[in-house]
């Protein structure tokens, strides 16, 4: 990216990668255009182009020669938060020693609470130990048990049948609790045991005298490394090589080796009897990250370690764990990201790409598979890659079964997600000689690759939410999903996934396929298609038929797309009746009188 214009409600920063000169020339750009519209600019407002330019929107943000771009806070914050736990510990300390509960000002604790969530939008990865400051701040309410979660409905149904011997009063035995319960918020509330757990986490984290920098993106040649990581019930096994990426160079041949394969693999101890494969899963990795650590392998890389354990990648990525020693691994490695300087990212994959990666037979004492036989580690990881390019029959599958006719479905670059995917087609300089830009509506593919996933789907909701006519179609393989598959889910219509072994998405992809579609939207109620019963029956038939007869999959998206396209020429009150029934409603083939 060469430059940039960044908001925050109504401040403006730019950027660039080309020098103070060219930064002013986006920031003298910006400023023109808003002027122009009406927004007033004062120039006497702008600050001086700078690699340090201090704090903005909470953070401050630095960039260091031949290390990264890093963001930090300020000292005054940083003394601040250390203070505020530092005090939390001398209250828990003391009552350990007395073997006492300990309670807190309620009022205290709220405005400390505010404070750490505003210094975790710097430090993203702390935000999960906030939860113990909110379970305590709840603790008091009628439904928490005594660790401040939330009780479940068959703890209601076991009350139900103690106060009247019939479970299925459980509603009615917790609004009699709640009524008895107070409403007023007290002066003091308890501390659960979670809250103990994470002001002694935050504190270790919070512990140097400077603020510690979290790493956001590395030098222009990008230092990585890619590790795979198994454990079997005996034994355990990891293997990783350091990379760098050549800026001159595109695609694969971009990153070249700047080691040989090292690995470590062994047999677990006692420690490890009786324990879940959860456990030693997550143990491994976090070993093996520690050994990289302790051999000055991490400072300043991005890490990127493949696991076949959906559990690790779930219990890292929220940053902790129903389970305490998984809680406490989880700890470990968010510990190793401020220590060592790094950038880590625990990746699920399927264990077929793990046998043939080779470590899944390294954890059994194997050396003759995969990498270990001089297979190159990149080629196990198609991050770079995205659905479109793995699969040449994918586009076709999905033009045929949607059967747009006379519209072409167009398959969207990374430089389209900006103008073309925002239906922006060109543009004009109006009577004022300002370009201004012209709309076409379309039908589009957002096929991003796994790595940049994340930001395809940020720009594809920004697109649907501004331009409402547009269909869009998006298609990723399911890996790194935990940073943009929440966001599918909730934002698209339907979702379909392809299991690897699809006519269109064979085995050897390992990964299954995750296909969103978002429909234009209806121009009265519902306003869109998403969660009607018509559409989730719709999903459900379709995920059936690509599981059990892929073949046939082509003729039912032929009938969703016959389905959506023919709506917004029908009745309003013919649209919610179908809408609201099974998806089996005939569409009239004439278009609807006005």
């Amino acid at each position: 990216m060469a430059s940039f214009v960044l908001s925050y409600v109504d401040d403006l920063r730019t950027g660039s990668n080309k020098g103070r000169r060219d930064c002013e020339n986006v920031t003298h750009t910006a400023g023109s255009k808003l002027n122009y519209l009406g927004e007033q600019d004062a120039s006497r407002k702008r600050g001086e182009a700078s690699q340090e330019p201090g704090a903005w929107a909470g953070s401050v943000i630095m960039s260091k020669q031949e290390e990264g771009l890093f963001v930090t806070v300020s000292q005054e914050k940083w003394n601040k938060v250390k203070d505020i736990l530092s005090n939390y510990l001398v209250l828990i300390l003391e009552s350990e020693k007395q073997e006492q509960e300990l309670w807190v000002e309620y009022k205290r604790l709220e405005k400390d609470t505010g404070f750490l969530v505003h210094v975790c939008m710097t430090y993203e990865h702390l935000k999960p130990y906030l939860k113990g400051f909110y379970l305590t701040m709840n603790s008091w309410r009628y439904d928490r048990e005594v660790d401040g979660w939330k009780k479940a409905k068959k703890d209601w149904e076991e009350l139900a049948e103690e106060y009247w011997e019939d479970c299925r009063l459980w509603s009615e035995a917790r609004e009699e609790t709640r009524r008895e319960a107070p409403s007023t918020l007290p002066g003091k509330v308890r501390c659960v045991e979670r809250f103990v757990n994470d002001v002694k986490f935050l504190a270790a984290a919070f512990n140097s005298q400077e603020p510690s920098l979290r790493l956001v993106r590395g030098f222009s040649i990008v230092n990585l490394m890619y590790g795979f990581g198994d454990a079997s019930g005996a034994g355990f096994g990891a293997s990783w090589v350091n990379c760098e990426v050549d800026p001159t160079k595109s695609g694969p041949d971009s990153v070249k080796n700047k080691s040989h394969v090292r690995y470590r693999f062994g047999r677990w101890g006692r420690e490890a009897n009786g324990s879940s494969s959860n456990f030693r899963e997550l143990r491994n990795l976090v070993d093996s990250l520690g050994k990289m650590g302790r051999d000055g392998e991490l400072s300043g890389v991005e890490v990127f370690l493949f696991t076949d354990n959906s559990t690790a990648e779930a219990a890292f990525n929220r940053g902790s764990s129903s389970s305490k020693r998984l809680h406490e691994m989880v700890k470990e490695v968010r510990l190793m990201e401020m220590v060592f300087g790094t950038r880590i990212h625990i990746i699920h994959v399927a264990g077929t790409r793990m046998i043939e990666q080779g470590t899944d037979e390294l954890s059994r004492g194997c050396l003759t598979e995969g990498v270990m036989v001089g297979q190159g580690m990149t080629s196990f990881v198609p991050l770079h890659l995205h659905a479109l390019e793995r699969s040449q029959s994918l586009l076709p599958w999905l033009q045929d079964g949607l059967g747009v006719g006379e519209h072409t479905l167009e398959p969207l670059t990374p430089e389209d997600w900006y103008e073309k995917g925002q239906d922006i087609s060109g543009g004009i300089l109006n009577c004022d000689g300002v370009w201004t830009p012209t709309y076409r509506y379309g039908y589009y593919v957002w096929s991003p690759p796994p790595c940049i996933a994340e930001q395809c789907m940020e720009e594809l909701r920004r697109a649907r939410h501004k331009r409402q006519r547009s269909t869009h179609v998006f298609v990723c393989p399911k890996t790194m999903s935990s940073a943009w598959q929440r966001h599918l889910y909730r934002s698209a219509d339907l979702v379909l996934q392809l299991p690897a072994g699809h006519p269109v998405w064979d085995q050897t992809q390992h990964e299954s396929l995750l296909v969103g579609f978002y429909f234009p939207f209806l121009s009265h109620e519902p306003w869109q298609l998403k969660g009607s019963n018509a559409i989730l029956a719709m999903a459900r038939r379709l995920q059936c038929v690509c599981k059990n007869d892929p073949g046939a999959s082509g003729s039912v998206l032929r009938e969703l797309w016959s389905f959506t396209r023919k709506l917004p020429n029908l009745p309003e009150c013919l649209v919610q009746r179908m809408l609201q029934g099974d998806g089996h409603h005939s569409i009239p083939k004439t278009a609807a009188r006005k």
